[in-house]
């Protein structure tokens, strides 16, 4: 394609002085798809770190109010899933691609062959989502 890039590490205070103007690396993850919404929205350009590309799309726009305004997360779906390809435009790499998605991170966590997690999800890779996710199902099966 011809770009060239060099990573460099900043600090958040040199990344806020760049991240509308500059190619900026952040992670990004969320089982809430209120997310999305601030990653894609055109309301959300430029806002703090969010939609720092100042990215807008009626089309899209239009998808992630209906989202939101569904009455319930499973009439929400195909709104969400329209967002990013609707057959003619969306936010996801058939369409604008406004945010390129590099990496996908699996956490690993090391634990005692006596520590039953119970049942696993995929863990997203916001801030807010804690390695004692799901605690009331853990059980120690040694005696």
């Amino acid at each position: 394609m011809g770009i060239a890039i060099e990573p460099s590490g900043k600090s958040w205070d040199d990344i806020d002085n760049v991240m509308h103007r500059d190619a900026v690396l952040f992670g990004w993850g969320a089982h809430d798809p209120s997310e999305i919404y601030a990653l894609y929205h055109g309301s959300f350009a430029g806002v703090e770190y969010y939609n720092t590309g100042y990215y807008k799309n009626p089309a899209v726009d239009a998808h992630l109010d209906a989202a939101q305004a569904a009455p319930d997360f499973a009439a929400s779906l195909p709104e969400w899933k329209a967002a990013q390809w609707d057959g003619s435009t969306g936010f996801g790499a058939r369409g604008d691609a406004p945010w390129a998605w590099l990496v996908n991170i699996d956490h690993n966590y090391w634990v005692s062959d006596c520590l039953d997690l119970g049942p696993l999800q995929i863990e997203p890779h916001g801030h807010g989502y804690p390695i004692t996710q799901g605690l009331q199902n853990w059980k120690w099966t040694c005696n």
